[in-house]
């Protein structure tokens, strides 16, 4: 729990429907305080999150929680991606139209593959670029259900197609995919127990 000064209560009051912490805008019940870093951690790369309108709704949603574990996590609610939506993303569909590649900045959006529209497996799409700096990399991922994600991802394909490669956790792995590895700095200070990374 996070200590409380001045007699501030950390749960919304007792006459709601439920109590709330709110520090982790979680049920008092499942209160992640305990859990979380004491400040959000710097991923090398960054995490854009197309959550679906349902899910924000959720109470026990992890989004919210990602969000404050990890400083590079944007968090846009939609059905889709489009021009206008992050000047993140704008930057590299801008990019990607230009006429003059190699783009310094790769993307990959997170969703499995079909015999169609197969995917590639994070780490061998990750590889493919040698030794490029791993702060150079952009993951896009889907929150919702998977009849959403599905719609999510099909009605953001031509915005995405331009500079974003599907990739997918293909086969299990006992190794931390490298998109998730936390910064030196980080890793010092927090425990690798830690769920968000």
């Amino acid at each position: 729990m996070s200590i409380l000064i001045d007699g501030d209560s950390q749960f919304s009051p007792p006459n709601t429907r439920r109590r709330i912490c709110n520090a982790c805008e979680r049920p008092a019940t499942v209160c992640l305080c305990d859990s979380l870093p004491a400040e959000p951690l710097s991923t090398t790369t960054q995490i854009v999150i197309l959550q679906h309108p349902h899910e924000q709704r959720h109470r026990l949603a992890t989004v919210p929680v990602l969000n404050k574990c990890l400083r590079n996590c944007q968090t846009l609610i939609g059905r889709r991606l489009r021009l206008g939506d992050s000047a993140l993303l704008d930057s590299l569909h801008d990019a990607a139209s230009d006429q003059n590649p190699p783009r310094s900045i790769q993307a990959a959006f997170l969703f499995p593959g079909t015999d169609p529209a197969p995917s590639m497996e994070i780490n061998r799409w990750l590889s493919s670029f040698g030794d490029t700096n791993m702060n150079k990399f952009v993951l896009i991922v889907f929150d919702g259900t998977w009849k959403h994600a599905k719609e999510m991802v099909s009605a953001s394909l031509p915005f995405m197609s331009k500079f974003a490669t599907q990739a997918s956790f293909l086969k299990p792995t006992n190794r931390k995919p490298k998109l998730l590895k936390r910064s030196n700095d980080d890793e010092k200070r927090v425990n690798s127990r830690s769920f968000c990374t």
